[in-house]
């Protein structure tokens, strides 16, 4: 699943129009790498199109694969320390870019922003954890349960503005095409 629907599910469409005016659609073309494990990034970004990886370390071992729908650069935003992992194209995409700059003015300036990107940020990264730790095999011992989550569920309260999420993301893109 697109796990930027968490987080657009969570904005009102004046966020979205704030996030299409604040960011730029950039073409990334296949082997150019957008954030360097170690190095400032200065942007989030969300994957409007193709395929990137995630690798971490000198052996370059890849964390994930991430497609359309997907965000980076956002644990940056909130910490302002460098990346922990590098993210390079793997086929010709594009992404939207927003600048941090203008980012956290936003979220200075407009309290109600902040609240609800803050919320946002904090379910989409609780959704990455737990499947991180789904993926590293913790809890692997667990019988299945109807009264058990697994990482993979969606809590039910968030079922409901997944739809809008979507409609809101395929807006996103209609409006980038129009660009």
């Amino acid at each position: 699943m697109r796990r930027v629907l968490y987080i657009l599910g969570l904005l009102n469409d004046d966020d979205i129009d704030w996030l299409l005016s604040a960011g730029e659609r950039t073409d990334v073309p296949a082997g150019e790498t957008i954030i360097e494990q170690g190095q400032p990034v200065n942007f989030v970004f969300l994957v409007i199109a193709g395929q990137f990886r995630v690798v971490t370390g000198h052996e370059e071992t890849q964390l994930a694969s991430l497609m359309q729908g997907e965000i980076v650069g956002e644990i940056s935003l909130l910490d302002s320390r460098p990346p922990t992992a590098t993210v390079t194209a793997d086929t010709d995409s594009q992404v939207l870019r927003i600048p941090h700059r203008a980012l956290l003015a936003r979220l200075e300036s407009n309290d109600a922003f902040a609240g609800r990107f803050y919320k946002a940020l904090a379910v989409f990264l609780a959704q990455r954890l737990r499947q991180t730790v789904a993926t590293f095999g913790y809890g692997a011992n667990e019988r299945l349960s109807e009264d058990i989550e697994t990482a993979e569920e969606i809590d039910p309260e968030l079922l409901e503005s997944i739809t809008l999420a979507g409609k809101r993301f395929n807006w996103i893109l209609e409006r980038l095409q129009s660009r």
